[in-house]
């Protein structure tokens, strides 16, 4: 981290800037921000964000292999599986743990990755905002390979809308208005034209899809896509009612790579940033230091159903081992200091893939207890989501 940078910031930070972003972002944006967001970001020294890049590289070159990519078709449920798959998903997302090795130096640990969007345009308007109330450097940038502010809008437009109209794109998800994310999909709208339409108000003829937006039924050329299919399930819908036979949409991105770039493909994997896991059915014998072990569910978000206290009994009682991986426990690192004590951080990497990845942005979260997300630190401040400034453009 970068010392005199953060020392700076933690001396000049006031609550009041911080609660008057908060209103900020809320006035602008229909009040939708529904999670915590850091009173801080991360300043990331040059080293650390060169780990972070090389680490990610390395898997983003196994994820290049097509034969590694067929072999995760195995992960995709035969009841859900889509036809015309594109040969790369368009956006990753690969979240690294800052932990420290034995001989202390901060080193990046895989914790997951996933063909799944992330926060983009939430991201995006962060990096406005907390250049405005916050003392961030100027110099200092949220953004990577020039694609800040506008750039990035740009690069957004050609990933989601291409050649159609705003109007015959959707972001599309389960009940959009109660999701945490929903912010993003408020400013999405706002800087993008897409609406977000719940799933479940699709209606569809023969290969076709469509929407109603003031008493007309519009065409669906793409999709934006933001379902999570743990939850697609609980709304008892058939497979087939947008997944089945050839339907006439292009989805970003497509749904086989949901299953395919996740958790699932963590066993398979390789590198100094790679941690011990298995899928649990591939499991012969338990470690004898199985409290090292995290046990997760392949599908779930925001730790939903990962058990970080396994014990036999609770690997045993396991019925769909399958769709569980058994991982070494990553150490965070306590590297963040700030006025209510240090915080550990995770760093997601986020690359947009035309011909090759391409890293755009970043997100962060901070904690103080045993896990990421607000739901293990109820009633902390000093963590959340944030963004991470780096040091390329330091003089």
């Amino acid at each position: 981290m970068i010392r005199e940078v953060r020392e700076r910031y933690n001396a000049e930070f006031t609550a009041i800037d911080y609660q008057r972003m908060l209103d900020e972002i809320n006035r602008r944006y229909e009040n939708a921000l529904d999670f915590r967001v850091c009173e801080t970001p991360l300043f990331l020294t040059k080293e650390m964000n060169s780990l972070l890049q090389k680490a990610a590289e390395t898997l983003l070159n196994q994820l290049k292999n097509t034969a590694f990519t067929d072999r995760m078709n195995a992960a995709i449920p035969s009841e859900l599986y889509v036809e015309n798959e594109p040969s790369n998903p368009p956006y990753i997302a690969i979240d690294f743990a800052i932990t420290e090795d034995a001989n202390g130096r901060l080193t990046p640990q895989l914790i997951e990755l996933q063909a799944f969007a992330t926060t983009f345009c939430f991201e995006r308007m962060l990096d406005g905002m907390m250049k405005e109330y916050l003392p961030v450097p100027e110099h200092l940038t949220s953004f990577y390979h020039d694609n800040a502010g506008d750039s990035f809008l740009a690069a957004m437009k050609r990933l989601f809308i291409a050649d159609s109209h705003p109007e015959n794109v959707v972001l599309l998800d389960i009940q959009p208005e109660t999701q945490k994310t929903r912010v993003d999909f408020v400013i999405t709208e706002k800087e993008l034209g897409i609406k977000p339409v719940c799933v479940t108000k699709l209606i569809r003829r023969g290969n076709r899809l469509y929407y109603r937006s003031a008493g007309k039924e519009i065409p669906i050329d793409r999709i934006y896509n933001r379902l999570i299919v743990d939850e697609f399930d609980i709304l008892s819908l058939p497979g087939d009612y947008i997944f089945g036979g050839d339907l006439h949409v292009e989805w970003i991105s497509h749904p086989n790579w949901f299953f395919k770039i996740s958790k699932y493909c963590m066993p398979f994997l390789s590198g100094d940033c790679v941690p011990d896991c298995k899928l649990l059915s591939e499991v012969e014998a338990y470690p004898e230091n199985l409290e090292d072990y995290v046990l997760k569910p392949l599908f779930s978000f925001a730790g939903s159903g990962v058990e970080i206290d396994v014990t036999p009994e609770k690997l045993n009682a396991v019925t769909d081992r399958s769709n569980y991986i058994l991982q070494e426990k990553v150490n965070y690192a306590s590297l963040l200091q700030t006025p209510s004590g240090a915080g550990k951080v995770e760093v997601r990497m986020v690359y947009f893939w035309e011909d090759e990845p391409q890293l755009m942005q970043n997100h962060v979260r901070v904690s103080r207890g045993k896990m990421m997300g607000v739901d293990f630190n109820k009633g902390a401040d000093w963590i959340g989501s944030t963004i991470a400034y780096h040091a390329d453009l330091m003089e």
